[in-house]
């Protein structure tokens, strides 16, 4: 197994623990260990990452503010490994944090933290921007919510419906495409006070949504209406104190769709939730690391890959596929301030 791993390398903690870009680094799962990391390719804040469905192309958002343009920057991906720049695309909104493609390969769609707004362009070696999805709101942490914050971006209906999680709004956002990118109708689901949406994903048949809510630590589940979206039901990740600041980052759906797991970085833990008309709670799993920001499930369903951004590390946890355990950490290895994870 290969991945490709998006690091921090301005602005995010001390400078003398951030990377330098894009990583790739191989996966033994029969040996169960790492090979040594090498650098892909040179960028800044590599915090978001995908690949074409031809797999040649991988597309990475700069994560920065505007004067030090952010945008998406296109890569050819060559055998030996290393990322050739093919295409880039600058943003006029800030703190790009999410990549989705559409089903049909043609789109992409970015979330723009900072500014709140979603940009649709072509999937191509142009960059072209197609539509911007400007947003506007608010919550009641002043800190946290004093605007809109898109966090991430999902496509459904082949493409035609593009769908984002607002965490300064408390809403999840769904907005029918017209064949140019542009909207020509929106659908809102406001999502409890003060819980921030931040990641999300949908099941293979677009009739449900898990939700990670960062500010409070929930996991919510909606089930589809029309456009968008219905509240079923809404349940504790964590335990959350009063006065804890929420820090829950990342969501994964087995592949079988049967277990939803999510990760703390306060906690530096995942929970697993089966699911099965409710969800139940099933497991709580150390990352091997400290704040993980972002972990996967390999596409077997066998392993977690954990990136670890604070202590710098990757690890790997054997899956369970019939009961969805996360056994203990198998193998580690050391990358600076890893924050995107992507299997070729």
């Amino acid at each position: 197994m290969d991945f490709l791993i998006g690091t921090y390398t301005h602005g995010f903690g001390d400078p003398s623990t951030l990377g330098k870009g894009i990583y790739r680094v191989s996966f033994d799962p029969d040996a169960v260990s790492f090979g040594t990391p090498t650098l892909a390719i040179g960028l800044e804040n590599a915090s978001a990452l995908t690949i074409d469905r031809a797999g040649r192309v991988v597309y990475s958002v700069r994560e920065v503010f505007r004067d030090r343009h952010p945008g998406v920057s296109a890569f050819r991906l060559e055998p030996d490994g290393r990322l050739s720049p093919i295409g880039r695309l600058d943003f006029a909104g800030e703190l790009p944090c999410h990549l989705a493609f559409d089903p049909t390969n043609r789109r992409l769609a970015s979330a723009q933290y900072w500014t709140g707004e979603v940009t649709v362009f072509d999937a191509d070696d142009r960059l072209c921007e197609l539509a911007r999805l400007e947003r506007s709101g608010t919550g009641p942490n002043a800190t946290r919510q004093e605007g809109p914050h898109a966090h991430c971006v999902q496509f459904t209906d082949k493409g035609d419906v593009l769908h984002l999680a607002d965490l300064g709004a408390d809403c999840i956002v769904s907005h029918r495409l017209a064949s140019d990118g542009k909207n020509i109708e929106t659908s809102s689901l406001s999502l409890p006070s003060g819980a921030g949406p931040r990641h999300f994903v949908i099941n293979k048949a677009e009739t449900r949504a898990y939700v990670i809510c960062e500010l409070t630590e929930y996991l919510a589940v909606l089930h589809r209406d029309g456009l968008g979206w219905r509240l079923q039901e809404a349940v504790p990740a964590f335990d959350c104190p009063a006065d804890a600041e929420g820090s829950a980052a990342a969501i994964r759906l087995s592949p079988d769709e049967r277990f939803i797991y999510v990760s703390g970085r306060r906690q530096s833990r995942i929970v697993c939730f089966s699911v099965d008309g409710v969800l139940t709670r099933i497991g709580d799993y150390s990352t091997g690391g400290n704040c993980p920001r972002e972990f996967i499930l390999t596409s077997d369903g066998g392993w977690a890959i954990c990136a670890n951004q604070e202590s710098g590390t990757l690890c790997a946890k054997k899956r369970d596929d019939g009961a969805g355990h996360l056994e203990e950490v198998a193998a580690t290895c050391d990358v600076p301030a890893p924050v995107a994870l992507l299997q070729l």
